[in-house]
C-alpha cells in the first residue's frame, strides 16, 4: 500500500476503508488526500472515505455503504475456490510478534 498507513484494509478485496476526522477539512490536507488516493487507487484499491460524524451519527447509512462495496469488491475478485457468502469471513487476530499474544 505504498508507503501509507489507512485505516482499514482487505488485501483480498482491494479495499481501503479511511474514516477521517476534522483535519482532513483543511485545504492542504485535502490535497494530500486527493493524491494519496490517487495513487492508492492506481494500485487497483477501492477506497471509500467516511467522516468521523458520519461513524458517528449514521453509523447505518456507514454499514450500508461499507456492505454494497464489499458486494462489489467480491464479484470482482472472488476467493480462489469459489465464492463464499459476506457471513463466511471471519476476523482473526494477529499474533503480536514479542508475546505470542492474540491481538484484534
Amino acid at each position: 500500500m505504498h508507503w501509507f498507513i489507512v485505516d482499514f484494509y482487505c488485501h483480498h478485496l482491494k479495499l481501503v476503508i479511511e474514516v477521517d476526522g476534522a483535519y482532513h477539512n483543511n485545504k492542504k490536507q485535502i490535497i494530500r488526500d486527493r493524491k494519496r488516493t490517487q495513487l492508492l487507487e492506481s494500485q487497483d484499491l477501492t477506497i471509500i472515505r467516511f467522516t468521523n460524524n458520519q461513524v458517528l451519527n449514521s453509523i447505518q447509512t456507514v454499514l450500508k455503504r461499507n456492505k454494497k462495496q464489499y458486494e462489489n469488491n467480491l464479484q470482482q475478485h472472488p476467493p480462489l475456490g469459489g465464492h463464499r457468502g459476506a457471513n463466511e469471513y471471519e476476523i482473526i487476530p494477529k499474533q503480536h510478534p514479542s508475546s505470542g499474544e492474540a491481538r484484534g
